[in-house]
């Protein structure tokens, strides 16, 4: 059973997720430096600062998601050797806790996206204008996060799910190469 490599793929790709996002903070904030170098006008130097902040909220989320994700790989890896059968039944919980939050996530994404263009239509300052672009920019790129995301929760989810059912199916018919065989009978977490 490579029970393991299923939770290396979702943080890898976690880890991958994290990097895209770093990139996109990145290259907001090469926009801001390139505003802030050549603005001409009062919309233009507007965009500055918003751009800065949310370049920077990116960029500090990332580097949290990629340091988290590292470390979460070498804690799993050990809880997993010590003991791969509860790993599974724990992993299986850990999952079904946080995929009712996409939910939450995608309707928080969309209401961004709703007030950033009210807020873009009602004013026609630049300064609130600019903040509605990051408003605007955060609502599509959390909505782009959680949809990779959650498809990849949902892939784990089914692994995880495979795998605890052929371990109760190894533990129903025992037999000689069975990782439950060895004297230890599985921990069923229902």
């Amino acid at each position: 059973m490579a029970s393991f490599s299923y939770t290396q793929q979702w943080i890898y790709g976690e880890i991958t997720e994290g990097f895209a996002v770093m990139a996109s903070g990145v290259f907001v904030l090469i926009c801001a430096g390139l505003f802030c170098k050549y603005a001409m006008n009062s919309h233009a130097k507007a965009v500055i600062l918003p751009f800065t902040v949310f370049a920077l909220v990116l960029i500090a989320s990332s580097v949290v998601m990629v340091l988290n994700n590292y470390q979460r790989l070498d804690k799993f890896q050990l809880v997993q050797e010590q003991d791969k059968i509860q790993f599974i039944y724990t992993e299986k919980k850990r999952v079904e806790g946080f995929m009712s939050w996409y939910r939450y996530t995608y309707m928080g994404a969309s209401i961004a996206i709703i007030l950033a263009l009210v807020i873009f239509t009602a004013w026609a300052e630049p300064v609130p204008r600019a903040w509605s672009f990051v408003l605007l920019m955060l609502g599509f790129a959390a909505l782009m996060i959680d949809y990779f995301s959650e498809h990849r929760a949902i892939i784990y989810q089914s692994q995880l799910v495979k795998l605890i059912n052929s371990i109760e199916e190894e533990s129903d018919s025992p037999n000689e190469n069975s990782e439950v065989g060895e004297g230890k009978q599985p921990t069923v977490l229902l």
